[in-house]
Parts: structure tokens; sequence; C-alpha cells
């Protein structure tokens, strides 16, 4: 029985993607091990959405060879498409396809386990299909990723996603009840319904839909303990998402709606469709309907043409919105963007400062929001356990809380939150039903 690794890069479609092939290739007689093996076959799902991305995938497919010489090594996602069908970037590499192939992949490594070598990437943008959305488990894990939404029809200029990923394309209904279901009769106790750009989900199908429809429809039509969101966009949460939210407690109280800059002039220059007083409403009106949500965002700075001036609105617009998590990261040169094009670079050593600076406030916010989860009760659902010692999950408002000892994996447990450590971690006492 051949043996197969994985190594995945990136977002939780690239997870969900893999879980996808490794269910494939152990239908097909394969051993999933661990990476970095002993294997014979070894998969990197790469990533390209930084430059620091590129590197990292280049990196694993090096350890890959190094770790098996005589292994068959395959590159696949976005890496390769990002560089216009180029390969010459993964020179240890026997076979690399596109996002398009991942499906085929167990015919193409049967194909090629003789040693052959082949590059295989096909046109994401005139791929209109999307596969791999039956039940697949994400190893060692009680919350399941479903993909019911994959491409990008927005054109941000900083983003090549659009380009690796394809045109905005949606599971239908129907499949997506019947994995869910699928899921929930594995005993998952967590669904998180997952895409691209979640908020388009639904607007290419036969009978056009939404993401608030379908939430309603898993909530009515399923036992679902715990549905969630990814990430949506600041425009696609309307009144219905919300309404539904609050009517239901299994729908999570956790929105992470991405900000990108907390400046006006810099948001035009992205090519984003919002401005930063619109946001603040929408946050305001997220807080205003579902009262204990936790909102989080994804916050780019060192943008070309990013002035001192800028940079200083977008930490003013960040203190006033007061968001408990924000995920912050540096610009990033991606060739083929509008952004790439543009002549005035804002320095390394200026865009590392400005993410430390933005980080450090950020810290200081989520503080301050965990100390104030001090004395409630809480819904976690546990998620690892260490030995005999404690254990540790998340809320229903993605609150991570960690538990003196051993409750059953996959429980979910009523809990006092009762102190914050000076790491900033959730302290709770499981409380008796």
């Amino acid at each position: 029985m051949p043996r197969i690794a994985f190594a995945t890069l990136g977002c939780k479609i690239n997870q969900v993607d893999t879980a996808h092939l490794e269910k494939d290739f152990a239908a097909a007689g394969y051993q999933i091990v661990d990476w970095p093996g002993p294997a014979e076959v070894y998969v990197v799902n790469t990533c390209t959405v930084t430059a620091r991305a590129d590197r990292q995938s280049r990196q694993m497919v090096y350890r890959a060879r190094r770790a098996n010489p005589d292994a068959l090594v395959v590159v696949t996602g976005c890496g390769p498409i990002s560089g216009g069908g180029k390969t010459d970037a993964y020179p240890d590499a026997d076979l690399i396809t596109g996002n398009v192939e991942k499906h085929e992949m167990v015919q193409l490594v049967e194909h090629h386990r003789t040693g052959e070598t082949e590059r295989v990437i096909g046109d994401v943008a005139g791929d209109h299909s999307i596969v791999g959305s039956d039940a697949a488990l994400i190893s060692g894990r009680v919350r399941a990723f479903v993909k019911v939404q994959d491409g990008c029809p927005a054109n941000c200029a900083y983003c090549i996603i659009p380009s690796v990923r394809g045109p905005s394309r949606s599971v239908p209904v129907d499949t997506v009840m019947q994995t869910i279901g699928d899921l929930l009769a594995m005993d998952q106790q967590e669904i998180v319904l997952t895409g691209i750009h979640l908020g388009a989900y639904g607007a290419d199908l036969s009978t056009p839909t939404d993401i608030a429809a379908l939430c309603r429809e898993i909530l009515e039509q399923t036992e679902i303990p715990r549905l969630r969101l990814s990430s949506i966009e600041p425009l696609e949460v309307g009144d219905d998402l919300l309404e539904v939210m609050a009517a239901d407690s299994r729908f999570c109280h956790h929105l992470h709606i991405p900000l990108q800059s907390g400046c006006d002039r810099i948001l035009r220059l992205m090519n984003r469709p919002y401005d930063v007083s619109s946001y603040e409403k929408l946050a305001d009106k997220c807080r205003q309907q579902v009262p204990d949500i936790t909102l989080g965002a994804d916050l780019m700075v060192g943008f070309p043409g990013e002035t001192e001036n800028d940079f200083a609105e977008t930490m003013e617009t960040l203190t006033r919105l007061q968001l408990p998590h924000v995920h912050v990261f540096p610009y990033s040169d991606r060739p083929g963007t509008a952004a790439d094009a543009m002549k005035e670079k804002t320095p390394s050593e200026v865009t590392s400062y400005r993410a430390a600076q933005v980080r450090e406030l950020c810290r200081s916010i989520q503080r301050g929001y965990r100390r104030a989860q001090i004395g409630r009760r809480l819904l976690v659902l546990v998620e690892q356990i260490d030995g005999k010692s404690f254990a540790k999950g998340k809320s229903r408002n993605y609150l991570p809380i960690k538990m003196a000892g051993s409750p059953p994996l996959g429980s979910e447990l009523p809990v006092r939150i009762v102190a914050l450590t000076d790491d900033d971690e959730l302290v709770g006492e499981v409380e008796k039903v």
C-alpha cells in the first residue's frame, strides 16, 4: 500500500480541498501518513496570496524531495497558476497542477507513479464547475468545514485570487444539505460554511439564492448543534443574515468581516466597494442586532501610496471599532494585479513597523474584550485535550477558552469564565448542568 503525505498552505478552502484529496486517495488504496512521512507520494497544496506564502510553498516542495529523493512529489493549488503556467519555481516537483485538476489527482498520480514528469495546469478562468463538496473531514477536528462556494467576482487591486481561483460558482443547496447531513452523522459538532467569496453564494445557481437563505434552511431542516460562517465581505452582511443569526442560538454569534484599511483614500486605491463610515455603521448594526457577537477583520498595512497620515487614520479607525480579533498582514506585490503596477511602494521596514504598531493596538483591544468576559457563562465546544490536566475549546462567539480536567472531546459544555492569564488566555470552570 503506497503511503501519501499532504502539506497544506493557506486558506480554509485549501484545507477542505486537501481533506477531499485524502478521502479520494484513501479510497484508491493509499495509506495517509502525517507530513513529512516517510512516504512514496507527497502532495503540496500551495498558497499564493502573499510572497511569503509562495516561499513557504516552495520550501515544502524542497522538504518533500529531501525526505524521500525517490518519491513522487506533486504540486497543486494556487501557486502554479499565479506563475502563469511557468513551472521553474518548483524544480523538485514531478507533477505540477492547478486547482482545476484537483478532482482528478488520483488518476494523475497513478499515471505518473513510474516517475514520468509532466506539468498539467488547466485554465481556471474558464472553469465553471465546483467539485469536492461531499463530506470529508479535516483530520483531528470536531468542527467540519464545508465548501459551498469557490472563485471570486471582485477586483481588489492587491489580490491575485480571482485569477487563480476563477469565477464565482456555488454548490447546489441540495448538495450542501446532503453533505451537512453526512457530517452530522459522523458526529461533527460544528459546521463552518466556507468559500473564497462566501457572500457571493447562490447568485449563479439555476434558482438564485443567497447565504442567508442557505443558513436558514440548514437551521430549519437539520439538528445541527452549531453553524458558523467563515469570512464574509462587508456589503454582503445584510439584515436578513443578522436576523437569522439573532433568531437561533445555534448560529454562532461571530462574523469575520474584512476591513483591509481604516482610511478611505487607501480603500479607494484598493478598489474596495465601501468606506470607513459604512463599515463602522455595519459593525454597530451587528452589535445591536446580535448583542454578544464577536467581530473580526483582516487588515493590510503598507499598501502602495500609504502615507503616515493614512496610517494614522487606520489606527484611529481601529480604536473606534474595538474589534477583538484582527488578522494583520503586510502588503505583498502580486504579479499581474493593479497594485503591483503602482509606483509609490512603501519601504519594507516601514511596513513592518506599521504592522507591529497595529498588532500591539489590536492585542490591547483584544485583552480588554477578553477581560470583559470574566464572570460570563459561555457554551464551549471541547476541541483539544491535553492529557488529564486541561482541555481547550471555543465558545459560540469564537473565544478560545482553557478548562481544567478532561471532558469528552466534541462535547459542548457550559463554562463560567473565571480568569484571564498574563498571556491573555481565558480560563473557565465547567458548570454542572
